[in-house]
Parts: structure tokens; C-alpha cells; sequence
């Protein structure tokens, strides 16, 4: 609807043939920004945790007071919110490579190539 104007139920049915047309390049696309995802989603995740560790060893000294076998609450918050945070931002770099395809098509149908 935005680029060419037209109703909405047009525009369903030509960005689903563009979506036909160009399928192994929307799929090459999405896998790979799929595992970009899914890596920056470990390293945040890795990151997050190591430094909490850090914090709560050294800083915090609250390893040595309860043991580590009650960290297990600690790590579970880590783990969500290390893992909650960064799927929510990097999925609007899932829909930015969507965007960008589809801009890429009509592109190309456009300028015959």
C-alpha cells in the first residue's frame, strides 16, 4: 500500500507474488538474518550472565555468604532477561531485513532488473 497506492486487498495479492517471485531470495535472506538473530541473542545472553556472575562473586560477595547452589533463582533472572531483551530488539532487525527485501523487489520489478 505504500509504495504503489493501491487498496489494501491489492496490495496482499501483489506483494504475495512478488514474495512468489523472488522466494529463494526472500529465504536465502531470512535464514541468514535468522542466525544473526540467534547469535547475537547467545552473545548478549553469554555476556549478560558473565558479567552478573562477575558482579555477584567479586562485587557483591553474595556467592560466598549463601553458596553457589542457591544462585539458581539469580541465573533463572539472568537467563530471562538476557534472553527476553535481546529477542525483542534484535526482531525489529528481523522485520528491517523483510522491509528491505520487499523494497528490493518492487525495485526490481520497476526497473526491469
Amino acid at each position: 500500500m505504500a509504495v504503489t497506492g493501491e487498496k489494501f486487498c491489492d496490495s496482499c495479492w501483489n506483494g504475495f507474488l512478488l514474495n512468489m517471485k523472488y522466494c529463494a531470495k526472500f529465504y536465502f535472506a531470512q535464514t541468514i538474518a535468522g542466525m544473526f538473530v540467534f547469535i547475537g541473542i547467545l552473545m548478549c545472553a553469554g555476556a549478560n550472565i558473565g558479567i552478573g556472575y562477575v558482579l555477584v562473586k567479586y562485587v557483591t560477595k553474595e556467592v560466598e555468604k549463601f553458596g553457589l547452589e542457591n544462585m539458581g533463582p539469580v541465573f533463572i533472572v539472568f537467563i530471562i532477561i538476557s534472553f527476553l531483551i535481546p529477542a525483542i530488539c534484535l526482531g525489529m532487525f528481523d522485520e528491517a531485513v523483510v522491509a528491505t527485501l520487499q523494497c528490493y523487489a518492487v525495485d526490481t520489478d520497476l526497473h526491469q532488473g
